[in-house]
């Protein structure tokens, strides 16, 4: 994911090649959402490669994923302002538990 988030910060299309866990579903995800294209690993070859290439340089791809890089990183606060903002208001009002999700005691049985 962290892959993902980098190439749609950046505002760059992606060619994805999932070889296990999240990967396939995040693969998914950017061909869905016309971030990308993926290519089988049991099928690639040269010409697989250059076709995902072509199709990711096209002018559609690179305005859809400049666009979509705007949303992302359109915020009212900077993350380092967002995170003071947060550690502020916990400690504003002394963690209280309803700050709490209820799966924190998930563990303790």
């Amino acid at each position: 994911m962290l892959s993902t988030s980098e190439a749609l910060h950046c505002g760059v299309p992606i060619v994805s090649i999932p070889l296990f866990s999240d990967q396939f579903a995040n693969a998914a995800s950017a061909l869905e959402n016309g971030l990308g294209v993926t290519v089988d690993i049991g099928v690639i070859v040269q010409s697989t490669i250059g076709y995902a290439l072509l199709v990711v340089l096209q002018e559609s791809y690179q305005r859809r994923v400049k666009y979509i890089s705007e949303m992302w990183r359109d915020r009212p606060l900077s993350p380092i302002d967002t995170a003071v903002y947060w550690i502020e208001y916990v400690a504003k009002y002394k963690g209280d538990v309803r700050m709490k999700p209820p799966t924190v005691n998930l563990l303790n049985w």
